[in-house]
């Protein structure tokens, strides 16, 4: 048997096994997020910067290049569906109050959804009415 095919994908596993705690706590922060277009003040800890790497000029090596990938990859991927459409609607509509708290009310919904953990099933069932089947 060869190696590549004898290595559990781990990572995978563990995002797995941990599945509902990440929905809820990704739902919560979908929750959150809109809150500030609309101007509600977040509490001082939530709009602190923490820097878990120091950045320097020098090297940081391989590790580090895979870790920024990883948390590039996070912050990348809920960029690429509802918040992407929610994000370029706010920027269409800038001065608007009434498109803000209309994309903040609808990302409300979406976490809401995932800590209930009915969003696959809610996107798969509206997915019928688009033609294609997730």
């Amino acid at each position: 048997m060869d190696a590549s095919r004898s290595a559990k994908p781990w990572c995978g596993n563990v995002l797995l096994a941990n599945r509902r705690p990440l929905e809820i706590a990704a739902g919560i922060f979908v929750i959150l997020a809109p809150l500030t277009f609309v101007g509600t003040p977040l509490p001082g800890a939530l709009s602190r910067e923490l820097r878990l790497l120091s950045v320097h000029t020098g090297g940081a090596g391989l590790p580090a290049a895979a870790l920024l990938g990883v948390a590039f990859a996070v912050g990348w991927t809920p960029c690429v569906g509802p918040t992407l459409a929610a994000i370029l609607t706010l920027s269409a509509g800038a001065g608007r109050p009434a498109v803000s708290v209309a994309s903040a009310s609808l990302l409300v919904a979406f976490g809401i959804l995932l800590i209930a953990g009915q969003l696959v099933e809610t996107t798969a069932r509206l997915a019928r009415y688009t033609g294609r089947q997730i």
